[in-house]
């Protein structure tokens, strides 16, 4: 029987569409104390008015801090040597492959390289941002998002550079995303490696869609899975409305629901960052600012009478954080 989980990951691209189309699974893991963390996407890439020159690439970053590391690379493969799984969540990009609780791969250029070979488990349900199942299905927003295991632990192992690192129940998540294009700016951020809060896990995103000669405020939408309850941020008419500011690499928001507000400020920084090119269909660029070792306060607050009392704060210096622009005078190292 296919959970929920699984049918988020079933691929959407059309191959018959002209309109152009970029779709991506990822998956990302923190060491339980050290900084260090992997990061792994297989996308579909398929260019405006020639989706038969679509092509598969595979991404690996792994980050740690503690060695001043970050090791990137990116191999593209021919449509023949991927594999989408439309009824089943089976993905496969030249020999890095996604499936349910299984990750293997290997990848080489630049004189780098990294292999893998992950098992992952996940008892937590999807996570989805979006508040509507027919906002996955319609036309806008032209990017959707879906955590389809956002609480997982990882085993198994993997090797950077020769040197071969134990994985044993490092804490991530496997995402799932899709559109026509990567959203005008944008910042995305995730984390259950919480320092006080173990059974945590916060994910959120703040977009800025591009419509014609238009640019829209930021819309935001986030989720905290915060002691056995469900925190959720994302009535469309509050979208807009939520405080956001993205300066640099550093996120910070302030989001309201009838009972609950949660603040945040997360920052990554340059030294634990990779800059990474992502290909719109129509050709430009966005530049993904991309760090899994992020600093990260966030404080929960509960209504009382007209105000707000505390109730948790929470910390964190295992924060998925991801900048997108479209300005190239970013400041970030780029490496693929």
């Amino acid at each position: 029987m296919v959970d929920q989980s699984e049918r988020d990951n079933f691929v959407r691209w059309n191959p018959a569409s002209r309109l152009g189309h970029v779709e991506s699974f990822f998956v990302k893991a923190n060491h339980p104390s050290l900084p260090q963390a992997l990061w792994l996407k297989w996308t579909i890439f398929a260019p405006q008015d020639r989706p038969e020159e679509a092509v598969g690439e595979a991404w690996a970053v792994f980050f740690d801090a503690s060695k001043n590391q970050r090791v990137a690379l990116k191999q593209v493969f021919a449509a023949a040597e991927c594999s989408w799984g439309r009824e089943r969540f089976a993905v496969a990009v030249g020999p890095c492959q996604l499936g349910p609780g299984i990750s293997v791969g290997s990848l080489a250029s630049g004189g780098h390289s990294i292999r893998w070979d992950l098992s992952f488990r996940c008892d937590s349900s999807s996570l989805r941002l979006l508040p509507h199942q027919f906002l996955y299905d319609a036309p806008l927003p032209r990017s959707k998002l879906v955590s389809p295991y956002p609480d997982a632990r990882f085993s198994g192992r993997f090797e950077v550079d020769g040197q071969e690192l134990e994985i044993e129940s490092w804490p991530g998540m496997q995402g799932h995303n899709w559109g026509r294009e990567h959203a005008h700016h944008y910042a995305w951020a995730h984390c259950n490696l919480f320092e006080d809060e173990p059974e945590a896990v916060f994910e959120g995103v703040s977009s800025q869609l591009r419509l014609g000669p238009f640019t829209s405020p930021f819309l935001s939408l986030f989720c905290l899975r915060f002691r056995g309850q469900t925190l959720l941020f994302n009535r469309l008419q509050h979208a807009a409305r939520h405080q956001t500011r993205v300066e640099g690499l550093c996120w910070g928001f302030q989001a309201d629901s009838p009972l609950w507000q949660l603040c945040g400020e997360l920052e990554a920084e340059r030294s634990e960052t990779v800059g990474l090119c992502y290909e719109n269909p129509d050709h430009a660029m966005t530049y993904c600012l991309n760090s899994k070792l992020a600093r990260g306060r966030m404080e929960l607050r509960r209504r009382a009478g007209s105000g707000w009392e505390p109730h948790a704060v929470l910390h964190s210096r295992a924060v998925a954080l991801e900048i997108g622009t479209r300005d190239a005078c970013h400041g970030v190292q780029m490496f693929v």
